[in-house]
């Protein structure tokens, strides 16, 4: 469990340097190369990714660094999650997703949700099932208020607060409990990490619901689980390539620095396994293509146009080079 890999290692890095924190000299602390993970000949394991926070914070004298990092989050830190989650129907439904796809974000980690009967409220825990409280404390605390963040977009609530948010691991000053924003109430050293809120907020719709949405994002949010236990770069490519929420705009370039390759690097090993970024691109376009002629009644050019084509005629090409016939003979043959 320890050795799983920490995702976007690079934007982790990123958002320290616009926090004004160089990474480097803990980095060498630890024995990793700031440009080797840059490049990505090297990325985190878990375990060493939460020494890292750890250390940074201490470093730095930063209580609460990785809220700092939380609060730096946009949507593309959390990529496909964020929209699975603005299309689900109920925030019941959000945490589903989220005890079901954390491992997108944060591998080891574990979502899990909780009646308290008496109090009238859900606890939503967030841990790392056999890792020491004290070593997880700065994850857990960014992630929580992530968490928090979260529940503010999806709801629509700027201000929006938990009830009460709980840390297993102890605090290090008596000024901790008032400094934690993101709840009424804070408390450590108890059993359970998590955030407690209304059992009537289970049931909240979501303003943004898209269920039709939800199951395409939600087939690629499988492929892109199955990307990061493979060790086939042909397979992490079609995964990512999938779960993104635009694929008409993704480069070559931005899906290397999601995988931790140099634009060279990346199209001279997928040269090496008899493929290409442009030839997976394609592909997945061509799916999209078929799915939008046979489950929805668009012109072919507003198909062509959401697929980011110029125009009909060079849909039109690309389609038939894939499918051996036109966009218009394919939606007429499968009626």
């Amino acid at each position: 469990m320890s050795e799983a890999i920490k995702p976007n290692v690079n934007r982790f890095i990123d958002a320290c340097y616009q926090l004004g924190l160089n990474p480097k000299p803990i980095l060498e602390e630890m024995d990793y190369s700031l440009s080797d993970l840059l490049s990505g000949q090297r990325t985190f394991s878990t375990r060493d990714y939460l020494q890292f926070l750890n250390a940074m914070s201490d470093h730095y004298q930063r209580r609460f660094l990785a809220v700092e990092l939380a609060e730096l989050m946009d949507e593309r830190d959390i990529g496909i999650l964020i929209y699975m989650l603005r299309s689900a129907s109920n925030i019941g439904m959000v945490i589903q997703l989220l005890s079901r796809f954390i491992s997108l974000v944060s591998p080891s980690a574990e979502v899990s949700l909780y009646e308290d009967e008496e109090a009238h409220q859900y606890r939503l825990c967030y841990s790392y099932p056999g890792l020491p409280a004290e070593l997880c404390a700065q994850d857990v605390e960014g992630t929580l208020a992530q968490f928090v963040m979260l529940f503010r977009q999806v709801l629509e609530q700027e201000h929006w607060q938990a009830s009460h948010i709980s840390f297993e691991h102890q605090a290090k000053s008596d000024t901790d409990q008032f400094s934690y924003s993101f709840a009424k109430v804070v408390s450590f050293g108890v059993t359970c990490s998590g955030l407690y809120f209304d059992k009537q907020l289970l049931n909240y719709p979501v303003k943004s619901q898209d269920l039709k949405l939800l199951r395409i994002l939600e087939t690629s949010a499988v492929e892109s689980l199955e990307a990061i236990v493979s060790d086939d770069l042909v397979t992490k490519v079609k995964a990512y390539i999938a779960a993104s929420t635009n694929i008409a705009t993704l480069s070559v370039e931005r899906l290397a620095k999601e995988l931790g390759y140099s634009r060279r690097n990346l199209c001279r090993l997928l040269a090496q396994q008899g493929s290409s970024f442009s030839k997976l691109k394609e592909a997945e376009l061509m799916k999209l293509a078929c799915d939008s002629l046979l489950n929805s009644r668009a012109s072919i050019s507003l198909i062509a146009q959401s697929l980011g084509y110029s125009d009909s005629s060079a849909f039109n090409r690309a389609f038939k080079r894939v499918n051996h016939c036109t966009p218009s003979q394919f939606r007429e043959g499968h009626r």
